[in-house]
């Protein structure tokens, strides 16, 4: 990471943050001595501890960036390199807000609501100081008086020893009794607030759990609507085939029964010009020879002739609709027959 411009800015001490400087624990000469922890942490509250000037990065700094610059800081002010410090634990935490507060609202909640979480948690910060000052203070009285009783007792043991031996013990033994009761009730007020911050963090783990599965139950939602959206257009397109299919089908039933009919008429146009030929040549009118009734020559033949051009013709559409392929086939057999009819007459 490039400490050029953090320098620049004034935000950090030039020191050197390289790793073999950070886990060795000591300054390079040429890069200047650490400051203490104080003033560290005085320079951030005079910044508004701004998450870009606690990190040391410009305002356009990316993601790794900042991931690199939180995790070089996090090593030099750690409470391990300081002895448990307070002032290293709060260093960390500010560390830690900035790193969340700049990555992005998936890690953290909008940058006015931290804000307000960061001054509720000063506020009671504050007044668990003033609570342990306060503790301290009564905590100190309780100390002074107990010395005092003992150098009272002291002094009443030096005067009368037979006298006061009982009675300078009652008094050792109350002021020990209350110093045992103070330390129990500093260690129930540690107790106290070791819960009280370990509810806190349980509330902010609870919390980023609830955003994050109500994350996913919204992509859930979308995914599920997509879904759905893809399955009705899916059932619309089926839909449409199937009408096409019907639609294909009753063509093709209407062509097969125009087909069928045009069939049956030229069956119906032979039959009528067969029975027409049939009733011409009954009634035909008789030969002009009284004597002799004789069939003009070539009336069979004619007859045949007709009979064979109205099949002809009704094969000729029969087929013309059903089958055009074999079409100059029967008309070839149809113009050898009749050639072989007129070979005969």
């Amino acid at each position: 990471m490039d400490n050029r411009w953090q320098y620049a800015q004034g935000n950090h001490p030039a020191y050197c943050t390289c790793i073999q400087c950070v886990n060795s624990g000591r300054a390079n000469k040429s890069h200047g001595s650490r400051p203490s922890l104080s003033d560290v942490l005085e320079r951030w509250r005079k910044r508004s501890f701004d998450p870009h000037f606690i990190l040391g990065l410009p305002p356009n700094a990316s993601q790794n960036l900042i991931v690199e610059a939180h995790r070089r800081w996090i090593l030099v002010y750690h409470p391990d390199k300081h002895n448990n410090h307070p002032l290293a634990n709060e260093l960390t935490k500010h560390l830690n807000a900035a790193r969340d507060e700049l990555l992005g609202e998936d890690r953290r909640g909008s940058r006015s609501q931290r804000k307000q979480q960061r001054k509720q948690e000063e506020a009671q910060q504050r007044e668990r100081d003033t609570e342990r000052r306060r503790q301290a203070e009564e905590r100190a009285q309780r100390e002074r008086e107990a010395e005092e009783l003992a150098r009272e007792a002291a002094r009443i043991r030096e005067e009368d020893q037979r006298r006061g031996i009982d009675e300078a013990e009652q008094l050792i033994r109350e002021a020990a009794r209350k110093h045992e009761e103070d330390r129990e009730q500093e260690a129930k007020q540690s107790k106290r607030d070791e819960e009280a911050q370990r509810e806190r963090a349980r509330q902010n783990d609870q919390r980023r759990q609830d955003e994050k599965w109500r994350q996913r139950a919204h992509k859930a939602k979308q995914r599920i609507q997509e879904r759905a959206g893809r399955r009705s257009a899916r059932k619309v397109a089926k839909r449409q085939r199937r009408e096409e299919e019907r639609q294909q089908r009753a063509n093709q039933e209407e062509q097969r029964r125009r087909q069928e009919e045009a069939r049956r008429q030229s069956v119906r146009e032979s039959d009528r010009l067969t029975r027409d030929a049939e009733h011409r040549r009954q009634h035909s009118r008789p030969s002009v020879q009284p004597v002799r009734h004789i069939r003009p020559k070539g009336s069979l033949v004619w007859s045949l002739l007709a009979i064979a051009l109205a099949t002809l013709i009704a094969t000729h559409l029969v087929l013309t609709v059903e089958a055009p392929d074999t079409v100059d086939n029967i008309m070839n057999n149809w113009a050898r027959l009749f050639d072989q009819a007129l070979a005969r007459k």
